[in-house]
């Protein structure tokens, strides 16, 4: 009940389909090329065990599409450690398609010391219905956001987020805990909370954003500690769907780099910076 990717160059050209109920393992040095239509599919937990000096690296083709890895349904939690993603994009059938370079969708997973780079897909990773952690990882030049997180519990810590497209981390649905994140030269929020959101971060640096910090539709934030620089509209909250209540957002200590501070706050929505 063990699948174990050894040592060494292996190239998937078509869709490598893996059944639940089995331990897949990829062992420190794999190198995976995702070719033409190479993508990798699993109900079982993925086990990536780099290590800092022999990391797993898995590259996509830069003249393909749909070179992405899916964990559905998965019993056991994934563990990913020291892996390189580079140059992947979302999977996309006749008939379905994903948003996420990387999924798990109702499967949890934990990551450390990850880096997401080049991925060429809506989100570098999306995380559905599941318990997660992300620590100690890197996403830099994703095409759109660079995390999504929908409907899912988990924490995140000592992330550096750099050129998304669209959002460095977008929370849907989501009950998130954090710390230490960096997020630079985003293409329009830097950190984005709705539908419902509980969000609890501490120690927050952004710098170039359209908008620094959404949240938006029922969601309830706590900033503790954040660093603003560079951008059009340091908070915005409100309103959008109509199913939600109004939201509310708690800034603690916030170090601005200009005199004035702009915001966005729509009718009934709530924004408190140090209780005022």
């Amino acid at each position: 009940k063990e699948i174990i990717f050894k040592t060494g160059n292996i190239v998937i050209v078509e869709a490598l389909i893996l059944p639940s109920n089995y331990s897949v393992i990829f062992e420190p040095g794999v190198f995976i090329y995702l070719k033409d239509k190479g993508k990798i599919i699993s109900r079982s937990p993925l086990y990536f065990l780099g290590e800092k000096s022999n990391p797993i690296k898995i590259n996509g083709s830069s003249n393909s599409k749909g070179n992405g890895i899916l964990v559905v349904n998965s019993k056991k939690r994934s563990f990913l450690k020291n892996v390189i993603f580079n140059n992947l994009s979302s999977i996309d059938e006749e008939f379905w398609g994903l948003t996420g370079a990387l999924t798990f969708y109702e499967s949890d997973v934990e990551i450390n010391n990850c880096i997401f780079k080049n991925n060429i897909a809506e989100d570098a990773i999306n995380i559905v219905r599941s318990n997660f952690t992300i620590n100690n990882s890197i996403f830099v030049d994703s095409l759109s956001d660079a995390i999504d997180i929908d409907f899912s519990n988990g924490k995140i810590g000592n992330l550096f987020v750099e050129n998304s497209g669209n959002d460095g981390l977008d929370f849907s649905g989501s009950k998130v805990l954090g710390e230490n994140i960096i997020i630079k030269n985003s293409g329009d929020k830097a950190f984005s909370i709705g539908e419902a959101s509980e969000v609890n971060i501490s120690n927050l640096n952004i710098n170039y954003a359209n908008i620094a910090l959404a949240n938006k539709d029922g969601s309830n934030s706590i900033i503790n500690d954040v660093i603003i620089n560079n951008t059009k509209i340091d908070f915005a909250v409100f309103k959008k769907k109509n199913e939600y209540l109004n939201p509310n957002l708690k800034i603690n200590g916030v170090n601005l780099q200009v005199d004035e501070m702009n915001q966005l706050i729509g009718e009934g929505s709530q924004l408190f910076i140090d209780d005022k």
